[in-house]
């Protein structure tokens, strides 16, 4: 009875030992055979690398052609607007040359001038100076109205004191008017300097930073006091 017990009680052990034995040998087993995962890689050319690819954008692409083409169009309209003259052009008194410039193209003509000691009031001879004044016409030959108060602009170049003076504004008796030209419509108005006496003058309207330059010579012996 003894012996039985004791037969049955290691068999039981056993049986246990055995057992678990199996359990641990599963789950060593299961551990080493499980595959590894291997890194997933993109072919050039394949579907998920054609995805990644940016694709041009032809509507974007028209767009931004048409904005150039129209900066172009604008940059050559403004080029047009801003076209000016360029050199300068000696004339006789009542010759007629045209000025091309930012504002417009206009024909000017410079005749008749004359000496005053006085006008308004102002006597330069004391200081060995005088008055100069010219007839100028302006001609409107643009396509477009032009401001006569914007191109009645000149100056005299004195030959012997090598000065040169702006048209004066302020005297009354020889205002410079201001009224709209029309295309092909002209003015004929006066614009009188002040200067030093000399033996040649030089009348210049334009001038090289916006148009092309015109100038008459004049000599003293031929203007009226």
């Amino acid at each position: 009875m003894t012996i039985a017990k004791q037969i049955n009680w290691k068999t039981i052990m056993a049986g246990t030992a055995l057992s678990a034995m199996l359990v641990l040998s599963a789950c060593s087993g299961g551990g080493e055979d499980a595959p590894e995962e291997e890194p997933v890689t993109t072919e050039p050319g394949t579907t998920e690398d054609a995805t990644t690819e940016e694709e041009p954008d032809e509507a974007t692409s028209d767009d931004e052609k048409t904005n150039e083409d129209t900066i172009d169009s604008s940059s050559d309209e403004n080029t047009d607007e801003l076209s000016k003259g360029e050199g300068e052009q000696e004339l006789e008194l009542g010759e007629t040359g045209e000025i091309v410039s930012f504002l417009g193209t206009y024909e000017v003509t410079i005749e008749n001038p004359i000496f005053k000691q006085d006008v308004g009031g102002e006597d330069l001879s004391s200081e060995g100076g005088t008055w100069v004044i010219v007839d100028a016409t302006f001609k409107n030959t643009s396509d477009k109205p032009l401001n006569s108060y914007d191109i009645i602009d000149g100056s005299i170049y004195n030959e012997e004191s090598d000065v040169r003076m702006e048209n004066v504004y302020y005297q009354e008796e020889y205002l410079v008017p201001e009224e709209e030209l029309a295309p092909g419509e002209e003015i004929a108005t006066k614009m009188i300097f002040a200067t030093t006496k000399s033996s040649g003058y030089q009348v210049i309207i334009g001038n090289d930073t916006y148009s092309n330059v015109l100038m008459w010579n004049i000599e003293s012996q031929n203007m009226a006091e």
